[in-house]
């Protein structure tokens, strides 16, 4: 830029005379302002470094819970497979004799499962609802059957650990 000139107005200027007629033009005086900074300071290092924290930090819970959730997604997957399994070992058949012919003890599956899905020991059941005998409604035949499967956990006093389970309505032959 050394020796170029500038053209405004129909006159000749160089760059030296533009940039101090700038200055001129400035509200604030050339003079006074602040030497150029070269780098950052330590506070703004420190800033930086706590924002950059805190963002790794929610993501980092962010991604635990997405994995937490992927895995109890798996482990209810898998429960609706088991439950399938233990439906096709026990099928509810036509019979006279629902309360007695229905119901299936907590048994496990593991002969029917893989290696990976017998650590969870997964256990099947069905059980038929008792009627309340203290109504004045006519027997109508129907009762109400639930089949669970529960995993993660040793069964007792009422503890099932994790469970899955679908009800429905048996009508009994008469």
């Amino acid at each position: 830029m050394k020796g170029e000139r500038l053209k405004v107005k129909g006159e000749r200027w160089n760059v030296k005379g533009f940039v101090s007629w700038l200055k001129n033009l400035s509200p604030f005086p050339f003079h006074l302002s602040l030497p150029a900074k070269r780098g950052m300071t330590l506070v703004e290092v420190l800033a930086a470094i706590m924002i950059l924290g805190v963002g790794l930090t929610a993501i980092m819970v962010s991604l635990s819970q997405c994995m937490g959730l992927m895995l109890a997604s798996k482990e209810y997957l898998d429960a609706q497979w088991v439950l399938g399994l233990g439906e096709l070992k026990n099928p509810i058949r036509e019979t006279d004799d629902v309360k007695e012919k229905v119901p299936v003890a907590a048994e496990s599956l593991d002969e029917l499962l893989n290696d990976e899905m017998k650590k969870r020991r997964y256990m099947f059941e069905r059980e038929v609802e008792e009627k309340p005998d203290d109504t004045d409604i006519e027997d109508d035949g129907l009762y109400v059957v639930k089949s669970r499967v529960y995993w993660g956990g040793v069964r007792y006093r009422g503890y099932k650990g994790s469970s899955e389970e679908i009800v429905r309505l048996v009508l009994e032959k008469k």
